[in-house]
């Protein structure tokens, strides 16, 4: 079942336009959003959850009984949709002063998560159970975006929104999110991930959108630059 479909999906920021791209996402499907930096992998991410506006396109949301285009919906409907079906894990943790990890995953996680799910969510994203206890602000980056991760899924969110997940994390924990994430999507979550590049994590994500700034024209000092997306159906293998 497609639970997101994105058509035209663009914005404009002056003379650059980011867009326009194109892409279904089903239900328990790996989509990824591949490029450089700079090449508007944060924005589009942004477009779909409502944190940025739109120039131009639709993304329409589809879980079954309820069809509406993201872009139209009100304040109050997207707080509704964000608290029940999308999530996002953007690069940088927001957390309280003071505030534990296991005080925000409580504060976070949906109504029924007990403790034992999020403490066991924990070490299936390697935290160290030392650490879970002390102010989310002291851990390092890499703990940070693991935290950010675990937040974003015990919402159980019916689609997930990663940006650049493995950024700020060593070569040898990219397996173990890239688990995690194989584990939420066989759940049924759909997910769609912003990355540098393709890996081998998981073996059935494909490329959704290809954002490729080397096939872009380098226009004249008043043309309009506008960045080239190419949407893929390769595997992300």
């Amino acid at each position: 079942m497609t639970i997101l479909c994105v058509e035209g999906l663009a914005k404009r920021y002056g003379d650059r336009t980011i867009g326009p791209a194109t892409f279904t996402l089903t239900a328990g499907e790996v989509g990824l959003v591949v490029g450089g930096s700079g090449s508007g992998k944060s924005t589009l991410l942004d477009l779909i959850y409502g944190t940025r506006v739109a120039s131009a396109g639709t993304a329409i949301l589809d879980t079954g009984g309820w069809r509406r285009d993201l872009l139209t919906l009100s304040v109050v409907e997207l707080i509704s949709i964000r608290r029940s079906t999308i999530g996002y894990c953007t690069q940088f943790l927001t957390a309280i002063p003071g505030k534990s990890g296991r005080d925000l995953a409580r504060e976070t996680a949906a109504p029924g998560t007990c403790l034992t799910e999020i403490e066991g969510l924990f070490e299936q994203l390697a935290l160290p159970p030392h650490i879970w206890d002390l102010p989310a602000v002291t851990w390092s980056g890499g703990e940070k975006q693991r935290l950010n991760i675990a937040l974003a899924a015990l919402r159980r969110p019916r689609i997930l929104l990663l940006d650049e997940p493995f950024a700020s994390l060593d070569r040898p924990l990219h397996p173990i999110i890239w688990s995690f994430l194989s584990d939420l999507a066989k759940a049924g979550t759909a997910l769609l991930i912003g990355v540098h590049q393709t890996e081998d994590g998981i073996p059935t994500a494909r490329t959704a959108v290809s954002l490729d700034p080397t096939k872009a024209e380098l226009p004249p000092k008043h043309k309009p630059f506008h960045l080239a997306f190419t949407s893929e159906t390769q595997d992300a293998t």
